[in-house]
């Protein structure tokens, strides 16, 4: 982009050609301070990422957990409903052991 820096114009496009013209009309030691600054900035948004990323990360395990946790019970739940809606009678034990898994399953996906 080109900028007029008092009295010319010149294509500032990255930091450092914002801190040249720093060191140009202000003063070097005025350039420096901005650029520490700057890079300060800069690598607090770098940490900010990095830990939003590792959030986003445990996130999507734990969610895919779930899902998996989910389609498990489903699976049971299908096989169990299939011969009742044949016309079966309903077997106590197995029943219970029925309800039983989707105890456990429950269970192991909360810890």
């Amino acid at each position: 982009m080109l900028v007029d820096i008092g009295g010319s114009y010149r294509d500032l496009a990255e930091t450092k050609d914002y801190i040249s013209v720093m060191q140009e009309k202000i003063s070097y030691e005025f350039a420096r301070e901005i650029e520490e600054r700057l890079d300060w900035v800069q690598r607090r948004e770098d940490v900010y990422v990095k830990e939003l990323n590792k959030d986003s990360t445990y996130i999507e395990m734990e969610n895919e957990d779930l899902r998996i946790c989910i389609d498990d019970i489903n699976e049971i739940l299908q096989n169990y409903i299939v011969p009742i809606e044949k016309g079966s009678r309903i077997n106590r034990d197995k029943t219970i052991k029925m309800i039983n898994m989707l105890i456990k399953k429950c269970q192991e996906a909360l810890e």
